[in-house]
């Protein structure tokens, strides 16, 4: 693992864990999978149960993508973050001493947001009836702009029911994930670190199976998380690519990159170049290219045409057996209807399972 500059601050953190109860992408379609629409969590006396967690952190600005948000004015955009993946050592954690509450349950945390202490809200989803033999891989759900927490509820329920994983839901502030072109001055890649340094102390999650999955905004943040952290084995981002301005370092590790864009999205384009919101995509599958080489995967992938005539682009030969999948959705803009390929949720679980 890598050490990661902002666990220093972790260390003042003030960690709290309260008991309480927990939108669409205002582009994207109602369907879109990546961000379900203005799902409610149910409050706590419709039985969501609560936990309360909660930390300080200072607040700098992060990402450089983002696909659908409110334009900050170029001399206003923070600087790219400064890359911080780096080996850890995590023998020292101590052990965990909490056991995983069933259901939707609540999480609270408390971030130095320009200054100001705020308070942010996470979902942890875990099955209905837990299975004390098992230890449960991790899912990070982040919704696109303009969406929360709940958004994904609904839609990962019946997955995580089923005890494939369980699935942590972040709320981004201002309903927005800070890439560096949000009105959210968040550092959100500290905020994610936060997670998981409070998910350290459930029994039964395995948390050196982690994985991510980000719609637009959502998905810009999951981009900066493989590059900058060593959180997660893979990621699928959903309706939107690499920027120009933010690509794999030396430093990132290999991960498995799983990609579902549509041919028809006006606002991160298949084939590339600048959005209405300020930053340059790369042309799609150049994004996953990017990731391919620096997974040292072969140079030549194999392309398909899927049974829903659909692009498929595999890199093989990836260091330590991670995988690089993209797909070109012909009929889909930015939205990504959630039948896309048999399914978004089958296809993405079946990719992180596959991975090493």
């Amino acid at each position: 693992m890598m050490n990661r500059p902002w666990e220093k601050a972790l260390g003042a953190v003030a960690m709290i864990l309260t008991l309480g109860c927990g939108g669409a992408d205002s582009t994207v379609n109602a369907d879109d999978v990546a961000d379900p629409g203005d799902v409610s969590v149910n409050s706590a006396e419709d039985g969501v149960a609560s936990l309360d967690a909660s930390s300080a952190d200072a607040a700098s600005p992060v990402d450089t993508a983002s696909v659908v948000d409110v334009v900050t004015p170029p001399d206003l955009v923070e600087p790219p973050p400064v890359d911080t993946a780096q080996p850890s050592d995590t023998a020292t954690d101590p052990a965990p001493t909490q056991s995983l509450p069933s259901g939707v349950n609540e999480l609270f945390f408390t971030q130095a947001i320009e200054g100001v202490p705020t308070e942010r809200l996470v979902l942890l989803h875990a099955p209905k009836t837990i299975d004390p033999v098992v230890d449960y891989p991790v899912v990070f759900f982040f919704h696109g702009a303009g969406g929360q927490a709940g958004s994904w509820t609904n839609k990962a329920g019946k997955f995580i029911d089923q005890e494939h994983y369980v699935g942590v839901y972040p709320s981004g502030h201002l309903k927005q994930w800070n890439t560096g072109y949000q009105e959210t001055k968040a550092d959100d890649v500290a905020f994610v670190g936060m997670i998981v340094e409070a998910l350290k102390d459930y029994k039964q999650l395995n948390l050196t199976r982690m994985f991510v999955v980000g719609s637009s905004n959502g998905a810009a943040l999951a981009h900066e998380l493989a590059i900058h952290t060593d959180y997660f084995v893979g990621f699928t981002a959903i309706v939107t690519a690499l920027t120009v301005d933010s690509k794999p370092t030396p430093n990132t590790p290999v991960v498995g990159v799983l990609q579902i864009l549509g041919m028809k999205d006006n606002l991160c384009k298949y084939d590339g170049g600048k959005a209405p919101m300020g930053m340059t995509f790369l042309p799609a599958e150049e994004s996953a290219a990017v990731w391919a080489a620096h997974n040292g995967c072969g140079d030549t992938p194999t392309t398909t045409t899927t049974a829903e005539g659909n692009k498929r682009i595999e890199y093989s030969g990836c260091t330590d057996g991670v995988r690089v999948v993209h797909y070109g959705i012909t009929e889909a803009g930015h939205g990504m209807p959630p039948t896309t390929e048999g399914g978004t949720f089958p296809l993405f679980w079946d990719f992180f399972e596959s991975l090493p």
